[in-house]
């Protein structure tokens, strides 16, 4: 009998840290899924930021191109007088 109860304590023991652990699976896994979900909102924001950079530094670019041409060809006048 005595070995039969503290087989009986052993499992209920064994059980209550089984579902210990499944709560803190569940509690992690719920932890990880917002991480997941704030980490893919910040990537989305980062490429949209480096975007808008490509964007601004093309612009940039054929502004340059612009002037490197007016410039180009306004001493190419000058040069002719």
């Amino acid at each position: 009998m005595v070995v039969e109860e503290d087989s009986d304590a052993i499992d209920m023991q064994k059980r209550q840290e089984a579902y210990h652990r499944l709560q803190w699976l569940r509690s992690e896994g719920e932890r990880m899924s917002e991480e997941n979900r704030r980490l893919q909102r910040r990537l989305e924001e980062l490429k949209m930021e480096q975007q808008m950079e490509q964007n601004q530094a093309a612009e940039a670019a054929a502004q340059a191109e612009t002037t490197r041409q007016e410039l180009t060809e306004e001493e190419n006048q000058v040069k002719e007088k």
